[in-house]
């Protein structure tokens, strides 16, 4: 689906690679908390997976858009300013729902938490964690992988079907002779 709306494999791979951020903290609180892989933290992998894809998209999506409206290319200033013009959107999110899943974290040993809970401790983990994490290091994966400055500056695979004339020798043409670089057959 990102491959369809974005057009592009690289911002596709940005996108669900940075899930790994939020992923990391989700496991540590599941590990905090007694180690136990439940149905609800399951679940709250699930919900952890859609709130760091949706922190990724507004940010690997701004500098586009900037540059774009700006009809210019992707620069390292582009990238930062479109950073600190998400920033507070992203934070103001993950703080509200840390805040909704606070009780179920705090009063765990309550009747009716045996679901909730673990989910809430993933939740909240992950999504502290996933956004520090991605707020620091995506903008500057986006510079490296995206601007096209740098994008010249990786090797790209190439997938052409080799012609028959690319594995010619280059002295065959000459009658055989070798060529000395000035133009005259040696």
């Amino acid at each position: 689906l990102l491959l369809l709306i974005f057009r592009d494999r690289r911002m596709a791979f940005l996108i669900l690679g940075s899930t790994a951020f939020a992923f990391a903290g989700g496991a540590a609180a599941v590990a905090l908390t007694g180690g136990v892989l439940s149905l609800g933290s399951i679940a709250g992998f699930a919900a952890l997976f859609g709130l760091s894809t949706r922190t990724a998209i507004l940010l690997v999506s701004r500098p586009r858009d900037m540059a774009a409206a700006r009809k210019a290319a992707w620069t390292l200033e582009i990238v930062k300013e479109s950073a600190v013009d998400r920033a507070a959107p992203i934070v103001l999110t993950t703080l509200l729902v840390a805040t909704v899943f606070a009780p179920l974290v705090v009063f765990r040993d309550q009747v009716g938490t045996e679901i909730l809970g673990p989910m809430a401790d993933v939740i909240v983990g992950g999504a502290l964690s996933g956004t520090m994490l991605t707020l620091l290091f995506l903008p500057a994966l986006i510079h490296a992988y995206l601007c096209p400055v740098h994008r010249h500056a990786l090797p790209r695979p190439s997938f052409r079907r080799r012609k028959a004339h690319d594995h010619e020798d280059p002295n065959q043409h000459n009658g055989g002779r070798a060529d000395n670089g000035d133009g005259d057959p040696a």
